[in-house]
């Protein structure tokens, strides 16, 4: 995310493949619309995980939400995005 591990051509093609529309988004489910989100979900039976770095106006953050031992996998992510929204309110402001 800062450039440091490839150059800079290479550093920005790696975050706009992470920032592609993915199927599962659960981190960008939580955050206001149009908000950029280069992110890699992974999934297991019974494991929920996303890792992000999101770009609102006031600048990036990252945010990383692991989950396991998950009884109701969709209960799982929807966690994940209700965790997203709260952060991104307590650093946004919003």
């Amino acid at each position: 995310g800062t450039g440091q591990l490839a150059p800079p051509a290479e550093s920005q093609w790696m975050l706009d493949c992470l920032a592609l529309e993915q199927p599962s988004s659960w981190i960008s489910a939580g955050l206001p619309p149009q908000t950029v989100v280069a992110h890699k979900t992974g999934q297991l039976p019974g494991v929920r995980n996303d890792a992000a770095i999101v770009y609102p106006a006031g600048g990036p953050y990252v945010l990383v939400v692991l989950a396991d031992r998950l009884r109701d996998e969709q209960a799982g992510e929807g966690s994940i995005g209700e965790i997203a929204a709260r952060v991104h309110a307590h650093l946004c402001g919003t």
